[in-house]
C-alpha cells in the first residue's frame, strides 16, 4: 500500500486526516435537514421540529373546548364557571427554531470554534426540550405501564439532531478548519 502524504500550506496531513475534513461542515447540514423531519411518531401523530408549534396549538384548543364546555355545564346548575391556567408554548420552542440557522451558520462558515458552538448550543437545546417534553408527557399521559416513553416516540429527526451535533464535535476537533480547501499537492517520499 502506497502512503501518500499530502501537503497543505506548509502543513502535512495524511490520508485518514483527509477523510475526516469535512464532517463538522457535513453535520451542520445535517443538525438544519433534521429539523424538517419527524421528531415525534406517536400512533398518528407524527410532528417535526418545525411543527411542533402544533402540538402547543392543538392543545390551546382542546383546552379552550373543555373548559368552554365545563363552564356552560357548571352554569347549567347555578355554579360557579372553572378557572384554568392557559397553555402557553414553552420558551424551549423557540430555541429549536434557532436549529437550522445555527447549522447552516456553522457549515457554511466552517470554523472549529463555530462548530463546538454549534454542536454545545443544538445539544443543550435539545436537552431543555426533551427535558420539558417528558415533563409534559408525564402531565399529559401520567406513569403508567401502557404509556410509551420519550424514546419510543423518537423518530429520525431527533435521533439525527442528537447524533449530528456530536459528531460536528469530533470533526472540530479531528480536523483543523481553519486550514481552508486549498488544493493538495502530492509529496515525494
Amino acid at each position: 500500500m502506497v502512503l501518500h502524504i499530502l501537503r497543505q500550506r506548509g502543513r502535512t496531513i495524511k490520508p485518514d486526516e483527509v477523510k475526516y475534513r469535512n464532517i463538522a461542515r457535513v453535520c451542520g447540514f445535517v443538525i438544519a435537514i433534521a429539523y424538517f423531519l419527524p421528531w415525534v411518531d406517536y400512533v398518528m401523530f407524527r410532528y417535526s421540529g418545525m411543527e411542533l408549534y402544533k402540538v402547543f396549538d392543538a392543545m390551546e384548543k382542546v383546552q379552550s373546548f373543555t373548559t368552554n364546555f365545563a363552564n356552560s355545564f357548571a352554569e347549567s346548575l347555578g355554579e360557579k364557571p372553572v378557572e384554568q391556567e392557559k397553555i402557553k408554548r414553552p420558551l424551549w420552542l423557540y430555541g429549536t427554531m434557532l436549529l437550522p440557522v445555527i447549522g447552516v451558520v456553522s457549515a457554511i462558515i466552517n470554523k472549529k470554534l463555530l462548530h463546538i458552538f454549534s454542536a454545545v448550543l443544538t445539544l443543550a437545546i435539545l436537552t431543555w426540550a426533551i427535558i420539558g417534553m417528558n415533563s409534559l408527557w408525564g402531565d399529559i399521559g401520567g406513569e403508567s405501564e401502557e404509556s410509551p416513553s420519550m424514546i419510543q416516540i423518537m423518530s429520525i429527526g431527533l435521533w439525527a439532531t442528537i447524533l449530528a451535533p456530536l459528531c460536528q464535535i469530533f470533526g472540530a476537533f479531528k480536523c483543523d478548519a481553519t486550514h481552508r480547501e486549498a488544493p493538495f499537492e502530492e509529496q515525494p517520499n
